[in-house]
């Protein structure tokens, strides 16, 4: 059993003095062993071959991170593969914070703007009336959510806030009915992705403008008079005219109107996965796959790309993205050698929100000494933060 080493300075090693050495001989002994230094060629522990053992590099690029920190982040992490463009881009979208109450966007100009646009569209497409609850009803509440959106070269595009009902009050057969809506599998992005890497494709995106507002309410919804709009008396609620973000029914209303707007432009549904529509003619081939209201265009032909946007644009108003940049948490990064995927954003928010962001960086971050068993150990007060 070996014994334990202290991890205080050790002390200088003395040697008694005898009759038969002088003094100076005994110091010169003393501090040779004190600056001795081993030659042995040092080499990481074999049990790390089984590891991706990340090598870090030095940056100041990064400002996510307090400066005040013992580790800050920014000191290990390295852009230096990445165009400037890239570079700006995944710099902004972690540096911008968003804010999470209607009472922080308040307090900025540019939020409370934002507020005011996405109410004024709401009117204009008569989403609600406002009038009494009627006794036999309950109203969902409602809260604002906000996003920052960026310009492929980092830019600030937009300050984009969106009126999200709190669905989870809803009653079942009451206010709503059938609920699932078909997003693209990972799988099927991870392929089309590949395939457009190999063979060259167009890599388009875009995303759509109010989406569920254009979905058709079959149930009577009223919803409580959101943060920030003025009524003429108190005690009015929001009658819903159109579906709205966050009601159970919502994202299938969406689904089943925009599905039959791309089967009308002659796509055609993939059967392993409903969220994929393909169009093949002749030489050309064009995909889509949908996420709710994000769209990702890719084929061959760009012509025939650029008139499925003016298509979707003359009916629902679109976002015209560009080049595939950011999509799902995923940051896209285009070049000669292929698509580079990395979730750096979605990495850094992680670590934020566990108080991670500042801690030493290791190689491998995990006790390898440690056994674990299913009878000892702390029993999670919460087990969905472990899942």
């Amino acid at each position: 059993m070996h014994s334990p080493i202290s991890s205080h300075t050790i002390a200088p090693i003395t040697t008694p003095h005898t009759n038969n050495a002088p003094a100076s001989q005994h110091s010169d002994i003393t501090h040779d062993c004190i600056t001795r230094k081993s030659e042995r060629v040092k080499k990481p522990p074999a049990y790390l071959k089984d590891y991706h053992c990340m090598t870090t590099h030095t940056t100041h690029s990064s400002n996510v991170s307090n400066s005040n920190s013992l580790y800050p982040i920014s000191q290990h992490l390295s852009y230096d593969k990445l165009t400037p463009k890239y570079k700006s881009l995944s710099l902004a979208i972690t540096s911008n914070q968003e804010p999470s109450t209607y009472e922080e966007a308040a307090a900025h100009e540019c939020w409370r703007k934002a507020i005011q646009d996405e109410l004024t569209a709401l009117d204009q497409n008569r989403t609600w009336c406002l009038t009494e609850l009627p006794k036999d009803k309950k109203a969902v509440g409602c809260k604002w959510v906000f996003r920052v959106k960026f310009n492929p070269d980092g830019t600030i595009e937009r300050h984009k806030v969106r009126l999200v009902a709190k669905g989870f009050t809803q009653v079942q057969g009451v206010d709503y009915d059938d609920t699932f809506s078909p997003v693209v599998k990972m799988t099927i992005l991870r392929v089309m992705l590949a395939l457009a890497a190999a063979k060259k494709w167009h890599l388009k995106q875009l995303d759509v403008n109010t989406a569920f507002l254009h979905g058709d309410l079959d149930k009577e919804v009223y919803m409580k008079i959101p943060p920030g709009l003025a009524v003429s008396q108190p005690g009015l609620v929001c009658k819903l005219q159109k579906s709205l973000y966050g009601l159970k029914q919502a994202s299938r209303q969406w689904n089943i109107k925009l599905t039959q707007t791309l089967l009308d432009a002659g796509y055609k549904q993939f059967f392993d996965d409903h969220s994929l529509f393909i169009k093949k003619q002749s030489q050309s081939f064009t995909a889509i796959l949908v996420y709710v209201d994000d769209l990702v265009l890719t084929g061959n032909d760009i012509g025939e790309i650029n008139s499925i946007k003016q298509d979707l644009d003359d009916k629902f108003k679109i976002n015209d993205l560009g080049d595939l940049k950011y999509f799902l948490g995923m940051e896209v990064a285009r070049s000669n050698s292929g698509i580079h995927i990395y979730q750096r954003k979605y990495t850094m928010d992680l670590l934020r929100d566990f108080g991670y962001l500042d801690c030493k960086p290791l190689s491998t971050p995990f006790d390898y000494s440690q056994k674990l068993s299913k009878e000892s150990g702390t029993i999670l007060t919460d087990n969905t933060v472990y899942r």
